[in-house]
């Protein structure tokens, strides 16, 4: 075998990095200056790094990663005159780049012919970088200079990433199965051992952890040291095998298995005498690490705690391990414990701060402050949805400071003159001025101000509604399981007002509608409700909801004219109501479609000045009402049918001055429907040659003459109104965005587009990317 692993050397230069040709923007700015060479953390969410001042959170500088990338970058300590540099993976996983700690400049590009497997190792100034490829290649690549030193074909492939035996320059490298390799990086890397481990393919958890068999104090191997593998057991459990590696690994020997509840999703924590573990059902386990001159197993179990309430599952992570000391996160939870001994229990996990933290799903491993005393933990929460870095004090369990990770973009972008307003998912506002110099050739800025911070507590989902009068918005959201309203008006260019609330006697069930200062909504118990925000009391009106429909119901509330009010039952009838102020409410007769009503209705203007409205149900039709008030009439109501299923819309939109409607069938078929005439006009397929869209992710914006739609896939193409013909090619071209559309762009200035994306970032287009100029 060691004939055949035999390390090929081979000098290959590094290029310099690739250059972004995306401008793109992190909303929010720095509240507090950049102190001068700041301590930095990083964090990584959703495909996009994060360098941050660990003081007071500042963002140093972003880049992209891919959004599978779910690892630290790889610190290289400052030498001399060269500063410290953080190796990251390239966008698109087949690459590594090597960025300025404090400045994000990138310094060198080397690409990879395959993507790498875990995170790089660093050994005596040399990458050591797994590959994902069939012949398991790893790759030593010089971390100064970027060169590539040569490679080492394992010809099987890599299972989880490298791990390296601290003290020493021996690398443990896991097979996709049956095997661990272990090399010696020293110099470039040899082939020392193959140890039998039997696991399965697919099964570890992550990369091994290698502890002892090292004399400190000479700096050399000595005695055993452990290999802890985590390694899945089914669906809903895990075993945590050891083996004893002696210096000769080729004497390596299985110790225990233990068997615990739920799997694991980061590597053990580990020192010289102890391993500790979480796993998603909860479980917290410590191990006891077999000392030199005692007969304990190589791996001994010490304290296993198990959660006291059977819980959904979620990731947990072993934060910080210290003597006695544990800061894990469990469930979604931030805990801190302490291990004592109790004469009837024996040892025992005591809590150590009044109570844990709720912060989510943690992404990546911790950091910690070089005195011990800060955490630094990136997490996901799912309600509202967020992604957050905070930093902890690790003795009080205090917030330190919190900061989003980007936008989680909750509705289109709105104008207000010169600003445009963005709804995050949380509840959170936030204004960018389109007359702000945001240079167009820059990668990379932070832009716009926070109008509403997002919020923790929010309960379904939040609402901008504009004002009437085109200068404001009231911010709606529920707390409180849904039975607490609240709203803040809106200003451009000015904070948030604070929150008026209301309790409800239900949550809602569909979006409200503002006539001035009162919000008119649906509610879960059947009836709407008006509030005139700043009452202290809701008032109920008519019944909304079909007979023998249930809490789940949802309805379309649209306003037709002051006082008058059309709203969907959450199955196939639409009821027209006057509610004016101070007075009681009049219904006029239901009227029906045949199949569920599957989108707000849609107010059409009519030729003669009378509204129109067009409605889509589930069958794939679209219906036109005319009339005040709306009645099913032969002679009034057309229907057209679309499409097995009519998935967006209906929309409006203009062709010379014309009104037109755009919905979308089954996800790709774009249709452009004539209600003066109740034709179809034209139909695009974004799986045309050339697009091979996905589906159509957004409603559309209009510019003059043109319609920009948005794919799933991660590309924008625009269509002229009056004949869905195509005059340019997708932006940005072969190559799809790096994720996806979350929101409808909007005109940013006049040469671009503010498109945002669910990485977080809002992408800044060029118009004539989409218009070429004539």
């Amino acid at each position: 075998m060691q004939k055949q692993l035999v390390f090929k050397p081979g000098e290959k230069l590094a290029t310099p990095a690739p250059l972004d040709s995306l401008n793109s923007l992190i909303l929010g700015p720095n509240i507090d200056k950049i102190p001068e060479n700041p301590s930095v953390i990083f964090a990584v969410a959703r495909g996009v790094l994060f360098a941050l001042a660990e003081g007071k959170g500042q963002i140093l500088w972003t880049a992209r990663v891919g959004i599978d990338d779910s690892s630290l970058p790889v610190s290289v300590p400052k030498a001399g005159i060269n500063p410290a540099l953080a190796i990251v993976p390239s966008s698109d996983g087949k690459g590594l780049m090597a960025r300025e700690v404090l400045t994000g400049k990138a310094r060198w590009f080397q690409e990879l012919p395959a993507s790498i497997r875990g995170q790089p190792l660093l050994v005596e100034g040399r990458l050591i970088v797994p590959l994902t490829d069939e012949k398991g290649t790893i790759f030593v690549i010089d971390s100064r200079d970027g060169r590539q030193l040569g490679f080492l074909a394992l010809n099987q492939r890599i299972g989880a990433g490298a791990a390296l035996q601290p003290g020493t320059t021996r690398v443990f490298v896991p097979a996709e199965s049956q095997n661990v390799f272990v090399l010696d990086a020293r110099e470039d890397l040899k082939f020392l051992a193959i140890i039998a481990t039997g696991h399965g393919p697919g099964s570890l958890r992550g990369e091994p952890v290698v502890v002892g068999g090292v004399d400190q104090a000479k700096g050399e191997l000595a005695g055993n040291g452990y290999m802890i593998l985590a390694q899945s057991n089914g669906f809903s459990s895990m075993l945590l095998r050891s083996f004893e590696i002696p210096v000769d690994p080729n004497l390596a020997r299985p110790g225990i298995e233990q068997a615990l509840p739920g799997w694991s999703w980061f590597a053990p924590a580990c020192d010289q005498e102890k391993v500790a573990i979480v796993t998603d059902a909860g479980a917290f386990a410590l191990f006891g690490i077999n000392q030199l001159h005692n007969d304990d197993p190589n791996v001994f179990p010490l304290n296993i705690e198990m959660p006291k309430e059977k819980t959904a599952a979620g990731r947990g992570m072993i934060v910080l391990a210290e003597e006695n000391d544990f800061w894990y996160i469990a469930n979604g939870e931030l805990k801190y414990e302490r291990m004592g001994f109790d004469r009837k229990d024996g040892r025992k996990l005591a809590p150590g701060w009044k109570a844990p933290l709720k912060l989510g799903t943690p992404l990546h491993a911790a950091q910690v402050s070089a005195d011990r005393s800060t955490l630094y933990v990136v997490t996901q929460e799912n309600s509202p949805p967020a992604w957050l870095v905070t930093a902890v004090n690790a003795q009080t369990g205090e917030i330190v400071w919190q900061r989003p990770l980007g936008l989680s973009a909750q509705s289109d972008p709105v104008r207000y003159g010169d600003f445009l307003l963005q709804l995050d998912r949380g509840a959170g506002v936030y204004e960018v001025d389109t007359k702000s110099q945001i240079p167009a050739g820059k990668a990379w800025e932070l832009a716009g101000q926070v109008l509403a911070a997002p919020r923790h507590d929010v309960v379904g989902e939040p609402y901008l509604l504009p004002h009437p009068n085109g200068k404001l918005a009231v911010l709606v959201f529920a707390s409180e399981d849904g039975r607490k309203l609240n709203a803040l008006w809106v200003t451009p260019g000015q904070t948030a007002s604070s929150p008026e609330s209301v309790a409800l006697v239900a949550p809602l069930a569909g979006a409200p509608v503002l006539m001035d200062k009162t919000l008119v909504m649906p509610l879960a118990d059947g009836g709407l409700h008006r509030w005139t925000i700043g009452e202290k009391e809701v008032k109920r009106g008519p019944d909304w909801r079909g007979t023998g429909l249930g809490e789940n119901a949802r309805a379309f509330l649209v306003l037709l004219g002051k006082d008058n009010l059309l709203v969907s039952d959450g199955h196939h009838g639409l009821t027209q109501f006057q509610w004016p102020l101070g007075a009681d409410y009049k219904a006029n007769p239901k009227i029906n479609v045949a199949g569920r009503i599957v989108s707000a209705p849609l107010v059409v203007p009519g030729k003669d000045g009378q509204a129109r409205v067009a409605v889509a149900d589930s069958n794939g039709k679209v219906y036109l009402f005319e009339g005040d008030p709306l009645a099913e009439s032969s002679s009034i109501l057309q229907r057209v049918r679309i499409g097995n299923e009519i998935t967006a819309g209906p929309y409006l939109v203009q062709s010379k001055g014309e009104p037109r409607l755009i919905v979308v069938a089954d996800h790709t078929n774009v249709v452009c429907l004539n209600p003066n005439d109740q034709s179809k006009a034209w139909s695009y397929s974004m799986k045309e040659k050339g697009v091979n869209g996905d589906g159509v992710a957004t409603r559309p914006l209009q510019i003059g003459e043109a319609l920009v739609l948005a794919d799933v896939s991660g590309r924008y193409l625009a269509l002229d109104a009056e004949t869905g013909n195509r005059p340019a090619e997708p932006f940005p071209g072969l190559t799809p965005l790096p994720a996806a559309p979350a929101a409808m762009p909007i005109e940013f200035g006049s040469d671009r587009l503010f498109a945002p994306l669910t990485d977080g970032t809002v992408l800044l287009i060029p118009t004539e990317a989409l218009l070429p100029k004539k």
